[in-house]
Order: C-alpha cells, then sequence, then structure tokens
C-alpha cells in the first residue's frame, strides 16, 4: 500500500510545474441594467483576441460600473505587485456604452498591442475655440456674366470591389493546468457495511475535461466474530479516471465523472491460533457526479458521490471461522475535499 502511496505522490507533485505563470484576475461590479460579469469578461477577451487564461501576468482587475450626474461611469481599479492605479472614465449617456470603454481599458491594460479602434473608447471633450471677430465685408464685385455650361462627361466603367484583407481568427493556443487534492468520506458496497475512506488525487486540467490518478485507502473496520474473535480490515486501491467538465457560473462547475479502481482487501485475526486469511483483489467501475467551486485563484472545494459496480465480487474469508465480509452487487460513497488548482483553463 505504501509503494502504491508513494508512486502516486510522485506524479502528482509533478503537476507543480504548471504554475510558472498567472493569469489576470478579474472583477465586474455592475447592475442592472449593466452587462453582467460573464459579458464583461467576454468583451475584455473579445479585445485582447484571447482567452484571459492565456495571458501571464500578476496584474488583478476590478471595474465598477456605477451611474453618473450625466449619465454613466466606469472605475478601473488595477494592482499588481510593483504598481497601483485607479482610473476613472468620462461619464456616457448608457451603461452599455461605459462598460465597452472600460474592457477595451482593461485590454489595452494587459496587452499594449490591443487595437483601440477595436472597441468604443468614450471620446474626450473637444475644446472649441473661441470665435474670431469677422472682418467687415468687402464691397461685392460686380456680377460676371455666367459661362455657357459644359456638356457632362460620359460615365466609365464602375470600379471593381477589392478583395477583403480582414485578417482569419486566430484560434486561441491550449492551456493545460494541473490539480492535487485530498478528500474523505463514507463507503458502502466493498463490504456489506459503512466504511470510512481517505483519498489522495492529482492530474491534469483542459478546458473541459480533467484527467485523474488517485489513491484511496478505508481505514481498520473491526468486524466481532465473538466475543474472543476478532477481523481487522484494511482497504486499498489505486483508481483512474475522468471528468467532463461543465461550468455553471464563473468558479462553479458540475463534473460527470468515471473510473475504474482495482485493490484489495487486508485483514488480521485476534483470538484464533492459526487463522488462514485471504487478501483477495477488488475491481470496480465507480460513476457519479461532483460538484466543485474555486474559491480562489488556485484553491478550490469539491463533492459527489459514486455509484460502486463491482466487476469482481469476492468474499473474505478467514480459516477455521468461514466468511466474515462479502461484496455487495452495487454499492454507493459519497466524498468532500479541497484541492490546489495549477493554471485552471476554465
Amino acid at each position: 500500500m505504501f509503494s502504491a502511496l508513494r508512486v502516486a505522490l510522485t506524479i502528482a507533485g509533478a503537476f507543480w510545474t504548471f504554475a510558472a505563470a498567472a493569469s489576470p484576475a478579474v472583477q465586474w461590479e455592475a447592475p442592472a441594467p449593466c452587462p453582467s460579469a460573464a459579458q464583461g469578461l467576454t468583451m475584455i477577451e473579445a479585445n485582447l483576441g484571447a482567452r484571459l487564461n492565456a495571458i501571464e501576468t500578476d496584474a488583478d482587475f476590478t471595474v465598477t460600473l456605477s451611474p453618473a450626474d450625466q449619465g454613466w461611469s466606469a472605475t478601473i481599479d488595477m494592482r499588481s505587485s510593483t504598481a497601483s492605479s485607479t482610473r476613472t472614465l468620462p461619464a456616457v449617456d448608457s451603461c452599455q456604452e461605459a462598460s465597452d470603454a472600460a474592457a477595451l481599458v482593461v485590454a489595452i491594460a494587459l496587452d499594449p498591442n490591443t487595437d483601440a479602434t477595436s472597441g468604443n473608447l468614450v471620446p474626450e471633450p473637444e475644446i472649441v475655440p473661441e470665435p474670431e471677430p469677422e472682418p467687415e465685408p468687402a464691397p461685392e464685385p460686380e456680377p460676371e456674366p455666367e459661362p455657357e455650361p459644359e456638356p457632362e462627361p460620359a460615365p466609365g466603367p464602375e470600379p471593381e470591389p477589392e478583395a477583403s484583407t480582414a485578417p482569419e481568427p486566430v484560434d486561441p493556443p491550449l492551456v493545460i493546468g494541473g490539480h492535487l487534492g485530498v478528500a474523505g468520506g463514507i463507503r458502502y458496497g466493498s463490504l456489506d457495511r459503512a466504511v470510512g475512506t481517505l483519498s489522495l488525487r492529482g492530474g491534469l486540467l483542459l478546458p473541459r475535461v480533467r484527467v485523474s490518478l488517485e489513491v484511496v485507502t478505508a481505514p481498520r473496520r473491526v468486524v466481532a466474530i465473538d466475543d474472543a474473535t476478532q477481523v481487522r480490515f484494511t482497504q486499498w486501491g489505486v483508481a483512474a479516471g475522468g471528468c467532463w467538465r461543465v461550468p455553471l457560473a464563473a468558479t462553479v462547475a458540475l463534473e460527470p465523472c468515471g473510473s475504474l479502481e482495482i485493490g484489495q482487501m487486508l485483514s488480521t485475526t485476534d483470538g484464533l491460533d492459526n487463522a488462514r486469511t485471504r487478501a483477495p483483489t477488488w475491481l470496480a467501475v465507480r460513476v457519479g457526479p461532483q460538484l466543485t467551486w474555486r474559491f480562489s485563484r488556485r484553491a478550490g472545494l469539491w463533492t459527489g458521490v459514486e455509484a460502486l459496480v463491482p466487476l469482481s465480487r469476492p468474499t473474505y474469508e478467514v480459516g477455521g471461522v468461514g466468511t466474515v465480509a462479502r461484496t455487495l452487487p452495487v454499492g454507493v460513497s459519497g466524498f468532500a475535499g479541497v484541492e490546489i488548482r495549477l493554471r485552471d483553463p476554465l
């Protein structure tokens, strides 16, 4: 069991290397009828021409839209490890115009090469010069005779339309992240009684897929045969599988998952001399949903339930006693845990 744990920890630790760069965090605060936070992030990415998680910076932005005396105004607060600034844009007629301007300002701050004409910046007020005094009117000249009108030239061929030179859209680069977490739970089905579980998992994070390798163990469970005899069970296993990531909000996702688990049930007996025990192999399919919540840029919680479908149904026997436990046809488990995420592309 310890060798399997060591292998899983080595594999999971390799994913810390994905923390080489961080993505900007943008907080969008706007009342109705302004664009929502999700729409604001989409407007920023449209100006950038790339996903926010593809930009490598430690800067954080807070965009606040609020009514002003002459319409709507946007305030942008930027914080980083080297500088901080706050800018309030001039008021405009509608909240949509203020949102467009704020999204373009954030995009230019993240990438100075952003085309400033791609968004709707709020124009600076023009300075109208004071009118100069009008000169005294000159005396009107005598009218000259009108010349005879010249014949209009024949219309020439219409020019051909120029071919479109708009650049083709470029797909954003694929971002791969990592995750490492620990969880506790309750399982019923691998034995014909409930047992507690402790698991450690790690793997890769893609925009719509999670790939995981998990080591799970059920701490010691004591089964009394009689007043003088008892059996202590300990179960361990390794599971490999994946999840489909369905975002429900900016920080919440629903993930239907499936995996295959293989392991063993180990046992020791007290109260019997020369007792013989077996260590049968446990093999099962695990399917079920889990709900994840990212409460910070690199940390989150997850919880879920799974159905256990054994592909083998071993019985646990003790020589001189007989069968003391067995695997059920179908089981269930529930769990909750905390995880660290590195460059999550979702």
